[in-house]
Parts: structure tokens; sequence; C-alpha cells
């Protein structure tokens, strides 16, 4: 179980832009700011990972230390679903938004909660449950235990950081979306 369960906290406010008839299975949090390496999506100008040497040390590739040290971000060129949550995250990150996931037994929504006194979801993005071929998780060593990837059913993928290193999220994303709820 995650440290906070979303669900029984906002479950009532997001099922008030829920179709009639679907059901909410879960939600969370989703991590925005993890510079993980988004080679897969946005290929970087130089494919080398030494950049050259100075007096000032060795110059490394960013984009290649970033997957060294916190993954892909995954794969997926322009119109592939992989693609468009990548892009997704990388607005909400750029809008200081951090955006909720919700699971619903149609549908995989990314979320925006906003108010302070009255809390209200607005949809930023949704996905049908058929366009998701399979979801595990793929933390890293030292932090980011918390990262999922998303297989899409186009053959692209995208690493959704759920949290840094409680393993109940991603354990809770990745039975809602396998049907074990």
């Amino acid at each position: 179980m995650p440290l906070f369960n979303l669900l029984k906290v906002y479950g009532a406010d997001v099922a008030k832009i829920l179709d009639p008839g679907e059901r909410l299975l879960a939600m969370g949090y989703i991590h925005t700011h993890m510079p993980n390496d988004s080679s897969g999506m946005d290929p970087p100008e130089s494919r080398r990972f030494i950049e050259g040497v100075s007096w000032m040390g060795i110059h490394v590739n960013k984009v290649y230390f970033f997957r060294w040290l916190f993954g892909s971000a995954g794969n997926g060129p322009p119109g592939t679903w992989g693609h468009r949550v990548w892009q997704m995250i990388r607005n909400a990150d750029s809008e200081n938004i951090n955006p909720d996931w919700a699971v619903t037994d149609k549908r995989l929504l990314f979320l925006n909660r906003e108010g302070d006194d009255e809390v209200r979801f607005r949809l930023l993005d949704e996905l049908p449950r058929s366009t998701i071929r399979s979801v595990r998780r793929r933390g890293k060593l030292f932090i980011q235990w918390g990262r999922c990837e998303l297989t899409f059913v186009d053959g692209s993928t995208v690493m959704l950081t759920l949290t840094a290193f409680d393993l109940g999220a991603p354990r809770l994303f990745m039975r809602a979306l396998s049907d074990q709820h």
C-alpha cells in the first residue's frame, strides 16, 4: 500500500469527471522533475558520450549521463502513445503542474489537481486501456525505485516516476492496469 491512498482522499472528487458507470480503481502521483534521458523521444545532436576534454576536465554528453544515472524516459517518435505521454509530462513540468494518475476500468487518466479549499480535477490527458500492452517496474539502484515502464501497442514506451522510494505506489499502479483489483 502506498504511503498516501489518494483513492480514499480524492476518489469522490475524481468521480465527478468520470463517464457514467465508469469505476475508479486506483490513483496516485507522478513526479515530473526527474532528469531522465529523453534521447529516445527527442534525439540529441551528438551521439558521443564524451564530448571533449579541456583544462576544466572531461566534458560528457548530459543526455547519456542522465541515462546512466536516472534511466531512459522511454522511446517513440511523435505520433506514438509513448511520445504523447512523455510530451504531456514534459509540458506539465514546464508549467509547474504535478499531475496525478488515475486508472479506471476503461482508461488511464492524467489529472491536474486544482484549488486549495475545494479540490477539483482537470483532465490533462487520457488513454484507453486497450492502448497499453504491458506495465512493469523499472526502478534504479539508488533512487527512483518507483519508476514504471508503460509499453504501448504501437511499440513505444514511456517511464513514469510514481515515487522515489515507496514501492507501494508502483505495485498499486501495476495491479490496477493488470486487472488484479
